[in-house]
C-alpha cells in the first residue's frame, strides 16, 4: 500500500509544469490573478479567520513523503489564510 501511495505522489510530481509551459488538458482560469486584491474580505469559519475562500485537501497519509507534503500544505494554508 505504501508503494502505491508513493507511486501516486511520483505521478503528481511528474505532471508538474513550469511557468513557460502550458498543460492543454485543462482550461485553467486562475481565480486570483485577474481580480483586484480587495475582492475577498476575511471571514470567520468554524472559529478561524479565512482570508480567501479556498479550501485545500490534504494528501492521504501512509508515507513519510505524504506527511511532509501535508505539513507543507498546512504551512501554506496558515500563511495565506486558507482552510485545510
Amino acid at each position: 500500500m505504501e508503494q502505491r501511495k508513493n507511486d501516486h505522489i511520483d505521478l503528481a510530481f511528474q505532471s508538474q509544469i513550469t511557468a513557460n509551459t502550458r498543460d492543454n488538458r485543462f482550461n485553467y482560469e486562475p481565480l486570483l490573478s485577474g481580480h483586484p486584491e480587495d475582492i475577498f474580505k476575511p471571514f470567520a469559519f468554524l472559529g478561524k479567520i479565512l482570508k480567501i475562500p479556498i479550501w485545500v485537501s490534504s494528501m492521504t497519509g501512509g508515507t513519510r513523503l505524504a506527511s511532509r507534503i501535508n505539513a507543507n500544505l498546512a504551512r501554506a494554508c496558515r500563511k495565506f489564510g486558507m482552510g485545510m
